[in-house]
């Protein structure tokens, strides 16, 4: 091919492509609605590769009194690989428990010995399954709490925001997790 045709043809039909494609995800974004996955229900992790074997499940929470006043919200998680063959990892796990009201919590190692608030990876096997519990520590009640949770290497969550109907998605609605 001659420069004049690149330059004539493919550099202007490329963009175009880029412009129409990055509209199409900023559409289909803004019409999208928040969801909140009822408790029991598994989350999928699609991620970038669109293979959606990884998923979490809130199974239950509890609200005690915390030390010193307070109280812990302590949610009991399950995170499975549905796949038949392969070892998943879900990988930079993130979890922030919100309310209406606009509260925003990260989770606690609240004592000694305990490695991590949240773990950063969960290794599974086919067919597997692992429990996690977090633990966050509030000074006043929540109203209607949710979670909500990320997980992905950074360059596939960059990935996922330039994707179409992604839930990580450029200017998507946040995907919650009801935990009552």
């Amino acid at each position: 091919m001659s420069q004049g045709i690149i330059r004539r043809f493919v550099l202007p039909f490329a963009a175009a492509a880029i412009v129409l494609y990055l509209a199409a995800v900023v559409v289909v974004s803004l019409r999208s609605h928040q969801e909140v996955v009822p408790r029991g229900k598994p989350l999928p992790f699609c991620g970038f590769y669109i293979d959606c074997h990884l998923s979490a499940t809130v199974d239950s929470m509890n609200i005690t009194p915390g030390l010193g006043g307070g109280l812990r919200y302590v949610v009991y998680m399950r995170f499975a690989n549905s796949a038949s063959r392969a070892t998943l990892t879900a990988v930079n796990l993130s979890a922030v428990l919100m309310d209406e009201q606009g509260y925003r919590l990260p989770p606690v190692a609240e004592r000694f010995g305990h490695p991590a608030a949240i773990p950063k990876e969960i290794e599974l096997g086919p067919k597997a399954s692992a429990s996690v519990v977090l633990i966050f520590r509030s000074l006043n009640p929540l109203v209607e709490p949710k979670l909500w949770l990320t997980e992905g290497a950074p360059v596939e969550r960059f990935l996922e925001k330039l994707l179409i109907g992604d839930s990580e998605s450029l200017l998507h609605p946040r995907v919650l997790m009801a935990v009552k």
